[in-house]
């Protein structure tokens, strides 16, 4: 049974959409054995999906990629705000002095 983890829809400024699924199948057992599971990344738009098929590995490794870039993201904006704080203090300052 393939589980949908999350589904996102985008629509163009034409008017056409573009979307992503992220789906899984989780591992089973066939004849007394372990069988591995999947997930599947399925992009699509009205001409058609393309579906990629990836590993419990390679789902971890895109998952912490998104994860440790998410967060450089956070400092970056953590930073931005710093600075622009410290433009609008100096612009407060100046104004006060003149």
């Amino acid at each position: 049974m393939m589980g949908v983890i999350i589904r996102k829809i985008h629509t163009k400024k034409d008017g056409k959409s573009v979307w992503l699924r992220v789906s899984e199948e989780p591992p089973t057992m066939k004849n007394e054995n372990p069988v591995d599971g999947y997930f599947f990344l399925r992009i699509g738009d009205e001409t058609g999906d393309k579906v990629i098929r990836l590993s419990d590995e390679e789902a971890l490794d895109l998952a912490q990629r998104i994860l440790e870039s998410y967060r450089k993201h956070v400092r970056l904006y953590e930073r931005l705000e710093d600075e622009s704080y410290k433009m609008y203090k100096m612009k407060s300052e100046n104004d006060e002095e003149g």
